[in-house]
């Protein structure tokens, strides 16, 4: 094999270097002819989290393995779920037969079936166990996975990959939805000399688990190529499904000798370099877009904006120019693959293309949204997935109270009367539980986008709306209640889940002035009238922008947190007093309106006048995990808040204050004022617009300190006035008293 280096292509900043590989037709021993046979390996992740896709994958599998497998080719098909979780459910199986395929789908029809959390040390030991083999077929390994490896450290799984370097001919790794390890599959991918490829769901994982499984490689020898060090270590080769990443081990990198080149960055230009921006071949500019990719993928931000400015694709830059988190990086590794082969300069080619820092973003778009309570959210218009556990009804389960009564009833039971007298309490009780009844929404509702819930310590942003409708009663319930009964349920919506777009369209009705907001910043287009629901396009902007990235400042952050305790010390203090001087009448107003008897009834099926139609749920056991970024910003001595109950009697005492407890002062002495004013008969009203104001107060505050989390959490930007995330404390002053103020980022399991 001859590397022959290629003229580099170089950009302020960045240059791009090409060896070629090129067989040696004069050498003595000719290399050997590729073999037709490939056996693929399919390693299918088979925990929990996979329920809802396990099904199609198995369907897949047996309606296209016949049509996809090249005659003479074997597959082998590894499951796994949790330690010690995996095998091999079919090994080296031809697919030329009826027989052959009838076999086959029996076994992914009895264990391709969810199960137990995620490990991937043993599946890979399953696979090396198969390529010790001794055969003349090419080994091609396509790994899917959806979770996050919680059994096994890092080291572990790379150890267990390692041996299998020098015996794939191919390796394709798939990142399927949004919970995956994404470095730790770039790694993987890298030490096999493969690709990792991400799939967000069923439709985009279809198409290329196709052509991994019609695409023939035969076993060929891997050649060591010498690279010295390049930029971040990376090497790479061009490939139909992205970038196919190569180890680099003292120097040399292990490359198959059918590859054709590789590439990788240098800061320096070689003498007779290519300017980028000159360059017009697509083949030429191929690996400039994948590499673009990879840097992207690796976090490289400087460096692949240097490159796409280099190479002035208007498209490419504008994707990537604000592409924060794993959804934005994922959309534009997408475009720059799809370039790679060939759809270049779609919006044109421009030099000197310049980062816009202050580009729209998801995060102003609900905060102008939310601004305006004339703006309305459409929910009947909405696509939606579910991100937490199921919720079950549990108003049929029996009580704790209830197990233990028919328990020791059961012991006692020994004769018929005492069977007798089981039975027809056991039928009692059943009889009591509320019947199971539905709700039905109203399709034309429309509800105020007011109520956003800015998540704390994470990247997350729901909607929590008051949905209008009615339900169906059943024929015991009295006559006394309108039929069908007209009620509403309270929903939450996530639309940011751990810095991932949840909804990629919006449905609102928007007042005239948003909407010309929004056409003016292109989210809206159209002309505006009062009635139109406009599908805001979310998944098109960035959750934050550059500007937000580069102002993260701690001062700033716990500035925010000291104000976001007072307002709700103060919204505590207020909603007591509001709910003692006029106490919650819900059952009073029930029972206005219908009658005591409807009134018991209507509580007991789960009907309130504030709560709505809200029945006992139970949520569903956790099939599986994920890990997800946390943000916790500490004061010390002020968080948590005590409840207002806890301090009201050193209040009342005048007794010495915690600061944590002096922070609910201000609020009381406020109602201490109203109390005593003569003649004032309207301190309810008073306590409820001071809730109201200071949860108006915590919501704003949330808002802000939600777009300096973002840029930390999704942005991956860290405070310039904190050491370093090892060292991230800060003394800090607030009203004449010195805090000590820390900052904590960690990984933490989420169950689903």
């Amino acid at each position: 094999m001859k590397p022959i280096e290629k003229p580099t292509l170089s950009t302020p900043g960045i240059s791009l270097h090409t060896i070629s590989i090129v067989r040696d037709e004069t050498a003595a021993v000719a290399p050997n002819p590729l073999p037709a046979q490939t056996h693929h390996i399919l390693v299918v992740d088979c925990s929990g989290s996979m329920s809802d896709q396990l099904p199609l994958i198995r369907a897949q599998l047996r309606n296209k393995l016949p049509s996809l497998v090249r005659a003479g080719d074997f597959v082998s098909v590894v499951w796994f779920s949790g330690r010690n979780q995996a095998g091999c459910l079919a090994e080296r199986v031809a697919v030329n037969s009826p027989a052959d395929l009838s076999r086959l789908g029996k076994a992914l029809d009895e264990w391709l079936k969810p199960m137990g959390s995620t490990a991937f040390v043993d599946p890979l030991r399953e696979v090396l166990r198969i390529c010790a083999a001794k055969t003349d077929a090419g080994m091609s390994l396509f790994f899917l996975t959806d979770g996050h490896d919680n059994q096994w450290k890092r080291s572990e799984i790379l150890d267990a990959l390692a041996p299998l370097r020098g015996v794939l001919s191919s390796a394709t790794f798939v990142e399927y939805g949004w919970n995956c390890n994404r470095e730790l599959l770039a790694d993987m991918a890298a030490a096999a000399g493969g690709a990792h490829v991400f799939c967000e769901d069923f439709e985009a994982y279809d198409p290329v688990v196709s052509a991994s499984l019609s695409c023939g490689v035969g076993k060929v020898r891997k050649v060591e190529i010498r690279v010295g060090e390049p930029l971040h270590g990376l090497v790479f080769s061009v490939a139909p499904e992205g970038p196919r990443s190569c180890s680099v081990e003292g120097g040399r990198v292990l490359v198959p000798e059918d590859v054709g080149a590789i590439h990788f960055f240098r800061r320096t230009a070689q003498a007779g370099s290519l300017s980028l921006a000159e360059v017009a071949d697509p083949a030429l500019l191929a690996p400039v877009c994948q590499g673009a990719a990879l840097l992207a993928q690796k976090l490289k931000a400087d460096d692949a904006t240097a490159l796409l400015a280099g190479l002035g694709d208007v498209r490419l830059f504008r994707l990537y120019q604000n592409a924060f988190g794993k959804q934005n990086l994922s959309d534009f590794q997408a475009a720059a693959v799809e370039a790679s082969k060939g759809r270049l300069f779609e919006e044109g080619r421009k030099k000197d293309l310049k980062v816009d820092p202050d580009a729209f973003s998801l995060v102003q778009l609900l905060s102008l949204l939310a601004r305006d309570t004339g703006n309305l959210f459409v929910p009947g218009a909405l696509r939606y997935k579910r991100i937490s556990r199921l919720t079950l009804d549990a108003s049929e389960d029996l009580t704790a109270a209830e197990q233990a009564e028919i328990t020791e009833l059961t012991l006692k039971a020994k004769t018929s009367p005492e069977l007798e007298a089981l039975q027809v309490r056991v039928a009692a009780i059943l009889a009591a539980k509320p019947k199971k009844l539905t709700f039905k929404p109203d399709e034309n509702a429309a509800c105020p986008v007011a109520n956003l819930t800015w998540n704390e310590t994470r990247a997350n942003v729901s909607l929590l709306v008051k949905i209008p409708g009615t339900v169906e009663l059943p024929p015991e319930a009295p006559a006394a209640l309108p039929r069908p009964f007209p009620s509403f349920i309270w929903r939450n919506y996530a639309i940011i889940r751990d810095g991932i777009v949840n909804v990629s369209e919006l449905p609102a009705r928007l007042t005239q002035a948003t909407f010309d907001q929004l056409k003016a910043k292109g989210v809206a287009n159209g002309d505006w009238s009062a009635d139109r629901v406009c599908q805001l396009d979310l998944r098109a902007l960035p959750a934050v922008n550059r500007s937000a990235v580069r102002a993260v400042s701690a001062a700033e952050l716990f500035a925010l947190e000291y104000e976001m305790l007072k307002a709700k010390a103060a919204q505590k203090v207020f909603k007591a007093f509001e709910d003692r001087w006029a106490p919650p009448a819900d059952r009073l107003v029930l029972e206005a309106k219908f009658g005591a008897e409807a009134a018991a009834w209507l509580a007991k099926q789960g009907f309130g006048e504030s709560s709505g139609f809200a029945p006992k749920r139970k949520q569903a056991e956790a099939t599986d995990n994920y890990v997800a970024i946390e943000l916790e910003a500490k004061i010390e001595g002020l968080a948590p808040l005590p409840s207002f109950a806890a301090v009201e009697k050193k209040l009342v005492g005048g007794k010495p204050l915690s600061p944590k407890e002096a922070l609910f002062k201000p609020a009381f002495d406020e109602c201490v004022a109203w109390a005593g004013a003569a003649g004032s008969s309207n301190q309810a009203q008073l306590a409820a617009a001071a809730a109201s104001r200071a949860a108006a107060d915590a919501r704003e505050l949330a808002r802000r300190l939600a777009a300096i989390k973002m840029g930390i959490i999704v942005g991956k930007a860290w405070p310039a006035d904190l050491a370093s995330m090892d060292n991230a404390k800060i003394a800090l002053s607030f009203e004449g008293r010195t805090y000590s103020c820390e900052l904590a980022l960690r990984e933490v399991e989420v169950k689903v």
